[in-house]
C-alpha cells in the first residue's frame, strides 16, 4: 500500500513539474473564452466603468422627436454607448455589466416593445449626414448583403441558406442594405431582413416573431427595390445604383431602366444577352410535303441569344486591355477588362442597349472573372466602366468590417422582427457617430497616404480592342474622384483612445503596441515563475516530496 502512495506522489510530483516547465516554455494558459451566456460581473467586463459623454447626449438631441419619449431616449443613450465601447459581446447583459444604469430589461423593451421607427431614424440619420456635411443629394447607391450566423427555429428569418460570411450554406440571417456612397464619403442608408420562403409559409412561426402583415415571400432584388423607393422618398436623387450578381436580375433591371435609373450590375456566367450588330437569321427551307398529315408550317425567326460565358470565350485576345482602376490598400490595383455593346434579353424580354464589361485577373487562376453589364454612354472609356464596376467594395470595408468588428452589427441575440431591425438601426447609427468623430479629427491625423501618390493610369497593354469596345483616352469622368479618394490607408474606428490613438504615426504606435505585448508577456511568465516556487514549497512537500 505505501509502494502505491509513493507512486502517486511520483506521478503527481512529475505532472506538477512538466506543467511549470510548459508554462515557463509555452507561456501563460489561455484564458477561458468569452460566453455571453455566462453572468457577468462589471469587473470581467471592463476595467473600468463606461461614462456617458456629452457629445453623444447633444448628438443624439437632433433625434429626439424620433424616439418620442424621455426614457426610450435615455434607453438609445445606453444602448449607443454600449454599441460604441469595447465589449466583446454588445448585448444586453454586457451592457448591464459595464455601464451605470443600464438595465437588460430596459435594453429589451427599448428594441421589441419601444414603438419607434427604425425607418424614420434611418432618413434621419442620412439627411442630417448630408446636410452636416454638405454633400450632395445626388449619390451613388449600392446595393448589398449581409449576413450573420445565428442558431434556432424561432428566431426571425434563421434557416439553413447561403451565408456570405462563411461563404457556404449554413444556419443564419441575411440582410439586404443600402449604402450611399460620394465622392470621398460613404454612408449605409437603410436595410431589410430578406425572409426565406419557409418562413413566410409558416405563418404561425411569423407570429411568434412579430413579422408585420400581410407576410409576403419576397426575392432580394425586390427587396432592393423597395429600398430604393424608400430612399427615392426622402428627397435623395439616385445617380447609379451598383451591385453585384446576386441582384444581377432582368427583372430588376428593367425596374430600374423604368424609373430612370442607371445601373452597374454584376452578372453570373448563364446570363444572357443579345449582340446589337446580329440580325435574324434566315429561315430554314421546310423539307417537301410527302401529301400525309398536316403540312409543316416554318418556325418564326430568332435573333441569336448568347450567353456571357459564350462572348468571353469567342473575345479574341487583343480585345483585352489592363486597366488600373483604383488605388488600395496595397498599392495600385489592376486587372485586365473588355467591354463591347449588349442588349440584356432573355426568350420573352428585352432590355435597351447597354455595356457588358469582362474582367479577368492579371494572372490567370487568380481569381475568378466576373462581368457587368452598365449603363452608360456608347462613348463612355474602359477606365471609366472599370471604376464604375469597382464602387461597390468600398463599401465592404466602411459600412461591413468596421459595423461587425466595432460597433457589434451582428451581436443582436433577440428573436423578433421588430427588435432585428432597430438594432441594425442603431449599429449604423453608431457607425455614423463614429465616422463623425473621425472626420472632425484634421486630415493628417485620419489616415497615412501611401507612397505612390500618382494617379493611377488609365489603361495600358495591347492596341486596339473588340468590335464595340470603347476609347481608351483619359475622359474625364465624375467618378474619378472616387477612384482618388481611395488612395487613404483605412483606420479602423477605435471605442476609446481614438484621437490619442490617431495622433501618433501608425509606425510608433505599432511598435509600442509590440513593446507593450511582450512587457505583458514577460509579467505573465514572471508570476508563473512565482506561483511555481511557491508550489515547490508549499504543495510539494505535502506529498513528501523533496523539492
Amino acid at each position: 500500500m505505501d509502494g502505491m502512495d509513493n507512486r502517486w506522489r511520483m506521478a503527481i510530483n512529475d505532472w506538477l513539474l512538466e506543467r511549470q516547465q510548459r508554462a515557463l516554455r509555452f507561456g501563460p494558459k489561455p484564458e477561458r473564452p468569452f460566453d455571453p451566456r455566462r453572468k457577468l460581473l462589471p469587473k470581467q467586463v471592463a476595467s473600468a466603468p463606461i461614462v456617458r459623454q456629452p457629445d453623444m447626449q447633444r448628438y443624439l438631441e437632433q433625434f429626439r422627436p424620433v424616439f418620442g419619449r424621455r426614457d426610450t431616449l435615455r434607453n438609445a443613450e445606453i444602448y449607443l454607448l454600449g454599441l460604441c465601447s469595447d465589449l466583446p459581446r454588445k448585448n444586453g447583459e454586457t451592457m448591464e455589466a459595464a455601464i451605470p444604469g443600464a438595465s437588460q430589461q430596459d435594453i429589451y423593451n427599448f428594441l421589441v416593445r419601444s414603438g419607434w421607427s427604425p425607418q424614420e431614424l434611418d432618413r434621419a440619420r442620412v439627411l442630417h449626414w448630408v446636410q452636416e456635411r454638405g454633400l450632395p443629394r445626388r449619390l451613388h447607391v449600392v446595393v448589398d448583403e449581409t449576413s450573420f450566423l445565428k442558431q434556432g427555429k424561432l428566431s426571425v428569418g434563421v434557416t439553413r441558406q447561403y451565408l456570405g460570411c462563411v461563404g457556404k450554406v449554413a444556419n443564419g440571417q441575411v440582410v439586404v442594405s443600402l449604402h450611399g456612397v460620394w465622392d470621398d464619403d460613404e454612408l449605409p442608408l437603410t436595410g431589410g431582413l430578406y425572409l426565406p420562403k419557409v418562413w413566410a409559409d409558416d405563418t404561425k412561426r411569423c407570429a411568434a416573431a412579430k413579422v408585420p402583415e400581410p407576410v409576403a415571400f419576397r426575392t432580394k432584388p425586390e427587396i432592393a427595390k423597395d429600398l430604393l423607393q424608400r430612399v427615392r422618398g426622402w428627397g435623395l436623387e439616385i445617380a447609379m445604383v451598383h451591385g453585384d450578381a446576386g441582384f444581377g436580375d432582368l427583372g430588376l433591371m428593367n425596374e430600374l431602366q423604368a424609373e430612370g435609373w442607371e445601373y452597374c450590375l454584376g452578372v453570373r456566367g448563364n446570363f444572357t444577352v443579345y449582340l446589337p450588330g446580329e440580325g435574324m437569321p434566315e429561315p430554314a427551307p421546310l423539307p417537301p410535303y410527302s401529301g400525309r398529315g398536316r403540312p409543316r408550317k416554318a418556325a418564326p425567326p430568332q435573333r441569336p441569344l448568347h450567353t456571357v460565358d459564350e462572348v468571353r470565350q469567342a473575345l479574341e485576345p487583343a480585345g483585352w486591355q489592363r486597366v488600373a482602376y483604383r488605388w488600395g490598400t496595397t498599392g495600385l490595383l489592376e486587372r485586365e477588362f473588355a467591354a463591347l455593346r449588349v442588349q440584356p434579353a432573355t426568350k420573352d424580354c428585352c432590355g435597351g442597349e447597354a455595356w457588358l464589361l469582362l474582367e479577368r485577373p492579371l494572372q490567370p487562376g487568380s481569381d475568378d472573372p466576373k462581368q457587368y453589364v452598365i449603363t452608360a454612354p456608347a462613348t463612355a472609356s474602359l477606365a471609366e466602366l472599370a471604376q464604375r464596376a469597382h464602387v461597390r467594395p468600398r463599401i465592404e470595408r466602411g459600412s461591413y468590417e468596421n459595423a461587425k468588428d466595432v460597433v457589434g452589427l451582428g451581436d443582436y441575440q433577440g428573436r423578433s422582427w421588430p427588435g432585428l431591425h432597430r438594432h441594425l438601426a442603431m449599429a449604423w447609427l453608431a457607425l455614423t457617430w463614429l465616422s463623425r468623430n473621425r472626420h472632425a479629427l484634421p486630415p493628417e491625423q485620419r489616415s497615412a497616404p501611401p507612397s505612390n501618390n500618382a494617379a493611377p493610369p488609365q489603361t495600358t497593354g495591347a492596341e486596339g480592342g473588340a468590335a464595340g469596345a470603347p476609347a481608351c483616352s483619359a475622359v474625364s469622368s465624375p467618378l474619378d474622384r472616387l477612384t482618388l479618394a481611395d488612395r487613404q490607408i483605412p483606420v479602423r474606428f477605435a471605442a476609446r483612445g481614438e484621437a490619442a490613438r490617431s495622433s501618433l504615426p501608425r509606425q510608433v504606435w505599432e511598435s509600442l503596441q509590440s513593446v507593450h505585448r511582450r512587457f505583458v508577456d514577460w509579467c505573465a511568465i514572471a508570476v508563473i515563475h512565482e506561483t511555481v516556487l511557491l508550489r515547490r514549497r508549499l504543495v510539494l512537500p505535502e506529498f513528501g516530496c523533496v523539492p
